[in-house]
């Protein structure tokens, strides 16, 4: 009985992750590292720059934008998913901090202050997003905010080395708020019982950026009464005696900012009717 052999060869795949870093990588942030993949035997390249960030190309480019030191990471897969890994170092130098603010909300003129925490500045940088920028060698700085407005200030560390790192921390917003009381009367003189509608044009920058609610408080000016108050945004009062009043609102903002406005309406009296005359004298 004859005998018939055959014989398969079979190839398991053996990726080898290679890869080489630049020699000389920037010193300060932000920092391009341009890798290069000398893998072999490989399908698909996964790295992993050490910062939270990840890449499928097969050489990518990575910034660093803050220093520190990163383990890059080169994950290879051949057919059959087998794995080869290998990892570099990278070292970018630069001042690492944080900074924090106090007093983030007011009314104008608003003083806040800015600080920052580093083992390594020599030199902070304080942006006030208005155009004002100061630099010195203190952690802290006051600043007093003279316009209402949203502000993004932020802080810049200075290392020895003339390295510049935005100070970490959350994007806080610095909101100086103003308001502006106003208000207009359907008339601003009477002769007789008079219905005034009072028109309110207050504003304030928390109500036209945001929305935000304002509060009101008008006093009507009737001496000897307590009721000739109100808190709506455009009320009516009738008026009965014959005197001149001092109209007065108070409006309130979101964050507190008070302004106040005023307006006084004329009485005008009754022109008396003429006398007749009932005969001539000599």
């Amino acid at each position: 009985m004859a005998t018939e052999t055959k014989t398969q060869h079979l190839t398991v795949p053996d990726p080898q992750a290679i890869f080489t870093v630049p020699g000389q990588v920037a010193q300060c942030p932000p920092a391009l590292v341009s890798l290069d993949n000398q893998s072999t035997g490989y399908r698909d390249a996964v790295w992993d720059f050490g910062d939270n960030s990840r890449s499928d190309r097969d050489e990518p480019d990575h910034v660093y934008n803050l220093p520190g030191t990163y383990t890059i990471t080169l994950n290879v897969y051949s057919e059959g998913n087998c794995m080869s890994t290998t990892s570099h170092t990278v070292e970018i130098d630069g001042p690492i901090g944080t900074k924090s603010i106090v007093n983030k909300i007011g009314c104008a003129p608003h003083a806040t202050t800015f600080s920052a925490s580093s083992p390594n500045a020599v030199r902070y940088t304080f942006d006030m997003d208005n155009g004002t920028v100061e630099t010195t060698t203190s952690n802290s700085f006051t600043y007093q905010y003279t316009q209402p407005g949203v502000y993004y200030p932020r802080v810049v560390l200075e290392d020895a080395k003339g390295c510049k790192v935005p100070a970490q921390g959350l994007a806080d917003s610095i909101i100086v708020d103003k308001t502006t009381a106003g208000f207009t009367m359907s008339t601003l003189a009477a002769c007789d019982n008079a219905d005034i509608i009072f028109t309110n044009t207050s504003n304030s920058l928390s109500a036209a950026q945001h929305g935000d609610a304002m509060q009101y408080r008008w006093d009507f000016g009737v001496d000897g009464r307590t009721d000739d108050v109100s808190s709506d945004e455009h009320p009516r009062f009738s008026y009965t005696s014959a005197t001149d009043y001092r109209v007065k609102l108070v409006t309130v903002s979101r964050y507190g900012c008070e302004d106040s406005s005023f307006l006084t309406l004329r009485w005008i009296p009754n022109p008396k009717p003429p006398l007749h005359q009932q005969g001539r004298f000599a």
